[in-house]
């Protein structure tokens, strides 16, 4: 990969404080990261504001009943962002073939 690529981030734990640290740095880099795909735990509103503002591909919650209230609540936007739940889907995501990079900033 050559230093003017955009890399494409998998952000697990983007709700807590390293994921937001780490958004932190992709919005003022623009140029060098994409986030393809946010992974929380239950907080679908932050979510939420976190999918809103950098338009994943992806957006997973672990919590079922959370990824539900986010994909309700996105229903209303017009983003292709797909929302997933569950441990699979987090496996999953983090052995993608469209990902770069995966920060872990969970437990």
């Amino acid at each position: 990969m050559t230093q003017s690529s955009t890399q494409k981030l998998a952000i697990m734990g983007s709700t807590g404080s390293i994921g937001c640290s780490t958004l932190e740095v992709v919005a003022l880099h623009p140029q060098r990261f994409q986030v393809h795909a946010l992974i929380g735990g239950q907080n679908w509103e932050l979510m939420l504001s976190q999918v809103l503002r950098f338009e994943p591909a992806v957006a997973i919650l672990a919590d079922h009943d959370s990824a539900e209230h986010l994909q309700r609540a996105l229903q209303s936007h017009s983003l292709p962002t797909e929302v997933l739940s569950g441990s699979e889907a987090i496996t999953a995501m983090a052995q993608d073939n469209a990902v770069d990079v995966v920060v872990a900033g969970i437990v």
